[in-house]
């Protein structure tokens, strides 16, 4: 399996633009810290998962009638919502899901910065303006890889779980586009 990136990098920096995630500027930990919250909630999803073991890696979605996550082969992709003529996707959840995030946000990071340059080095003395840009600097000094390596990594490790990254991705994608402004006003 290899993806090719370019066409992910303008399709997510495209959409994240449309969506309204750079409409005030981020410096490039702010950008690191973002990815830095998606491999953690693939490592949650890992900790947290209280079914048969091989069935970890599979992709699910989150079901809001019933409340839970079920495996994504056993339920529909649409469902008709209370309101007459409104359809509502299934939110697609998972370790697939966690690892299509972090490309995702590394893809539009990539976008950004290919049509305005590299972005800007947070001020270490300036703390306390951008929250996750500040807990990117902690844990910046655990690792620190540039975003292509990190694509990489991912790609790798995905395939070694049997993911369908490209899959995940464009699912994720498609889910994404469903959420509106800011994700319903998200702060970052």
């Amino acid at each position: 399996m290899s993806i090719d990136w370019n066409p992910l990098i303008q399709k997510c920096h495209a959409a994240a633009v449309a969506n309204g995630w750079w409409e005030q500027p981020r410096s490039e930990d702010h950008c690191m810290g973002l990815v830095v919250t998606e491999i953690a909630e693939a490592i949650e999803w890992y900790r947290d998962f209280k079914g048969n073991a091989d069935e970890v890696f599979k992709p699910y979605r989150y079901d809001p009638d019933a409340d839970c996550d079920i495996l994504e082969s056993t339920c529909p992709h649409m469902y008709i919502d209370a309101k007459p003529d409104y359809w509502r996707v299934w939110k697609p959840t998972g370790i697939p899901s966690e690892f299509a995030d972090i490309c995702i946000r590394i893809c539009d990071w990539l976008g950004h910065s290919s049509s305005v340059g590299h972005l800007p080095r947070k001020q270490v003395q300036r703390f306390g303006a951008d929250f996750i840009a500040d807990m990117f600097a902690v844990t910046s000094t655990v690792c620190i890889y540039s975003p292509h390596t990190v694509l990489d990594t991912v790609e790798i490790v995905a395939e070694a779980y049997n993911i369908d990254l490209a899959a995940a991705i464009e699912t994720k994608l498609a889910y994404n586009a469903t959420r509106g402004h800011r994700h319903g006003g998200k702060r970052a």
